[in-house]
Formats: C-alpha cells, structure tokens, sequence
C-alpha cells in the first residue's frame, strides 16, 4: 500500500515538475527564520531573555546552597525541632524556586512560539503574494525535497522581500 502511495506521488511530482503550464520552486524556510533582519532579532532577544534567566538561576542556587550549607553546619548545634523548621523552609524555598525556573521557561517558550508563528505567517503573506506575481502552483519545504535543481530555489528572493518588508516597517 506504502509502495503504491510512493508511486502516485511520484508520478504527481513528475507531471506537475515538468509540465510546461504548472511551476514549482521549492524555500529554505529556517534560513530564512535564522538570516533575515526580524528573524536575527527575534533569535537575539530570545537569546538575552534566557541569558538573563539563567544568571538569575544562577543567583538563587547559590542562595539556596548557602542556606543549606548553613543549615548542615547547624545540624549539632540546633534543637531537632528548629533544625527541622529550618530544613522544611529550605525544602520549600528549593520547590519555589523550581516551579519558577519552570514557568519562566514555559512562558519564554510560548513566546519563543508565538513570535515564531508570526513570523511565518508574514512569510506565508509574502509566498501567497511572490506566487500570484509570478505564476508559481506550488511552493515546497526544501526540507521535504531529496533532490532538486538549485534553479527552483527563491529562498533568496523571499528573504530580500521580507528583510524589505521589515525596513518598511521600522522606519
């Protein structure tokens, strides 16, 4: 069944690849995610959020190994009962501080998410605009091709109309 779908794909690809009234071109879309303008700035400000966040973590697992190494060395010296209050408020302070490393992560990567959506619907805005202009049927993922002739790429080309697009914007 695999073989037979295999087939029909092929044979679909064949006749609208070479068929004088169909076009097809294939697009790169991560680099164009990782070289456009947008794309770097959105890559770079998610880079900075996530360095703040781990030298913040940082901070709290240096208090969090003080706290408990000044507990340890109170071990003999404290009643049971206040030594266990102290080792109670640490155990508390450590599950904090892990639901918050948690949510920070979970909230930088939905936002990691949406900008990412974003941005491929404007992509998606410029492909549906670059294809009625230039009488192109289909557009591919170059990540779905095996092999293909370099002159079917515009990859280069939606970059330099989204970077422009993205000068328009800003200025």
């Amino acid at each position: 069944m695999k073989f037979f779908f295999y087939i029909i794909i092929t044979i679909f690809f064949f006749k609208v690849g070479f068929s004088e009234e169909n076009n097809l071109k294939y697009i790169d879309l991560n680099y164009i995610i990782n070289n456009s303008l947008i794309g770097k700035g959105i890559i770079n400000n998610l880079n900075k959020k996530n360095e703040k966040l781990i030298e913040e973590y940082k901070l709290l697992e240096k208090k969090l190994e003080a706290q408990k190494n000044e507990i340890l060395s109170q071990q003999n010296i404290l009643e049971k009962k206040d030594f266990d209050k102290k080792v109670l408020k640490h155990e508390n302070d450590l599950k904090e501080y892990q639901i918050k490393r948690q949510n920070d992560l979970n909230i930088l990567n939905n936002e990691k998410k949406d900008l990412t959506s974003q941005l491929l619907k404007l992509i998606d805005k410029i492909l549906i605009d670059y294809s009625k202009n230039n009488n192109i049927d289909l557009i591919i993922k170059k990540e779905s091709l095996i092999v293909s002739n370099s002159k079917l790429d515009i990859t280069n080309s939606i970059l330099e109309n989204l970077n422009a697009n993205y000068k328009k914007l800003n200025k």
